[in-house]
Parts: C-alpha cells; structure tokens; sequence
C-alpha cells in the first residue's frame, strides 16, 4: 500500500497534487491541507490534527461527505505532521510520501524532513515531494534509484557528522567511496547526465535532494 500524506504547506500546482493523489492507495490529510484537497475535488481516506487552522467550510466538506476525521488537543507533544505519519506506519505501506510539508515556517519544514528517519527506521520508503523537488533519505540499508532530466539538480546533504562510502552512479559530479562533512557545500547542486542514478552509502545518513525542471 503507497500512502500519501498531504499537508499545509505549499501547494501551488494542483496538477501535480492530483496526479500523486490518484497514484497512491491511501491518502491522510493533515488539518488544513484539506484546502488543497478540496481544491482537486479529492476526499482523503482520514483527516487528522487539532484544526486550528481548517476552514469552517473544508471541515463542512468533510462531514457532509462522512469522510472519517480524528481531532486530537491544540496543546499536543506532535505536529500535525507526525500524527498522520504516525497513522501511516499502522498502516504498515510500502511507502510514504509527504506533499506539502515545506513552506514558510522554517520550523516545521525542517521537522517534517526529519520525520523521514522515522519512516527509514520502520523500514518505509518515505519521501517528501512539492511543486518542484523531492527529498529523500539514504544510509546503508537503503540504497536511493532516482531518474532525472539532464542538468536537473540532485543534492546531496549529510543528516550525521559525517557521511562515509558515498557512491553515486549517473551524476555529472562522480562519487566514488566518497566521505561527505555535515556542514560543507561539496556536493550541493550535482546535475543528472539524464537517466537514472543510483546513490548508496556505507555509513551514516544522508538527504538527497532533486531539483525538477519546470
């Protein structure tokens, strides 16, 4: 099962909205990314949060189409966020895939991309995608095949001190048993030769970030 976790953050292209909404087997809504939602005339498969921020209207949406809902307490230990993920991972998937969790509040942006370790931990493939990026997560059980258009960008951001045996297969920029330094811009902005590229590593953990040409 491919679930896809919908949140309120950026959302601008409703076409690509819709066209991960209709690939994925389940959908959980995070408070007022029913919005979006809405938007695409798509019902999720649950909606969760506090709903401090859905509209009167949305959440009127919802119950008219009896579209099952679980609020939980504004003073609460988890975002939104992670409480649809959480409901994700008791769904044991194949995958994960977060849209809308970057945006303006830097806090949250950065949270939700470290909520992918949490899926790397419960053995998920999980990933964050928007308008135009996706974000993923490797370390040494989990091997990343990503295709790409050439020159579209592939970054590449160590989580942990340090990153050992990074090897790449596909980018312009060769890695080969590489070791990557959190807090050094070596292997930002990497460029696909066109095709597919493979990276793996043998220890540590690290983000890749691909940059789609619109």
């Amino acid at each position: 099962m491919k679930v896809l976790i919908v949140t309120n953050g950026e959302i601008k292209n409703l076409k690509r909205l819709n066209f991960f909404a209709k690939n994925h087997d389940y959908i959980i809504c995070a408070d007022g990314a029913v919005e979006h939602l809405r938007k695409i005339n798509y019902l999720p498969d649950i909606l969760v949060g506090d709903f401090d921020s859905i509209s009167k209207d949305d959440m009127k949406w919802i119950v008219d189409n009896n579209t099952p809902y679980k609020q939980f307490p504004k003073q609460k230990d988890y975002t939104d966020t992670e409480l649809a993920l959480n409901d994700a991972l008791k769904l044991k998937p194949s995958e994960i895939a977060f849209y809308g969790s970057i945006g303006s509040r830097f806090d949250h942006s950065l949270g939700n991309v470290y909520l992918l370790i949490k899926g790397l931990d419960k053995n998920v493939p999980s990933k964050i995608i928007g308008d135009d990026f996706e974000i993923h997560i490797v370390n040494k059980s989990k091997m990343l095949y990503i295709s790409g258009e050439e020159k579209e960008i592939l970054s590449l951001i160590p989580i942990t001190t340090r990153v050992e045996g990074v090897t790449s297969e596909g980018l312009l920029y060769k890695l080969d048993n590489d070791t990557l330094i959190r807090g050094s811009s070596r292997s930002i902005s990497n460029e696909f030769k066109g095709g597919l590229v493979k990276i793996s590593v043998e220890e540590g953990l690290l983000l890749a970030i691909k940059t789609i040409n619109k």
